[in-house]
């Protein structure tokens, strides 16, 4: 579990320690490098909870209910409330991101095989609905 410190810094250090933070994020300029600074600074646990938040928010933009969402992901409804109350309160950094990662290529096939996994598993094998996931699935693969 992740557990922050009850003592919290002075308002000008923490700000200080903010923009060093902001800085040190501008200056990843790969995909290693972010996995590589991501990696020693983060617990485990810490990456998986920031990837879910953001994939809370990707598939609500998207049109996922919150139930499909919680069984998929394994996180409770008060956390996709959370952020789906942030969305409303019209932030700009998650859309702004989503708008980016949806003009990529491959981050777009990503977000799409997700989606269809969700789909595949929130349905009954078999059923129509089941069936013409599976359709939609082999046109997309045979028109790569």
């Amino acid at each position: 579990m992740v557990q922050v410190s009850k003592r919290e810094p002075s308002g000008k250090v923490k700000s200080q320690l903010r923009e060093v933070f902001w800085q040190a994020i501008i200056k990843v300029t790969s995909a290693v490098d972010a996995e590589r600074f991501i990696d020693d600074l983060l617990t485990e646990t810490e990456k998986v909870m920031l990837a879910k938040r953001l994939a809370i928010v990707l598939l609500l933009e998207r049109g996922y209910d919150y139930r499909k969402i919680r069984d998929v992901l394994k996180v409770s409804t008060s956390t996709i409330m959370t952020a789906s109350n942030r969305l409303k309160q019209r932030r700009t950094g998650f859309r702004q991101l989503n708008q980016k990662l949806e003009r990529d290529k491959k981050t777009k096939a990503l977000l799409t095989k997700i989606g269809d996994i969700i789909e595949e598993m929130t349905v009954r094998p078999y059923s129509p609905r089941w069936t013409e996931i599976k359709r939609k699935q082999q046109y997309r693969n045979r028109n790569k």
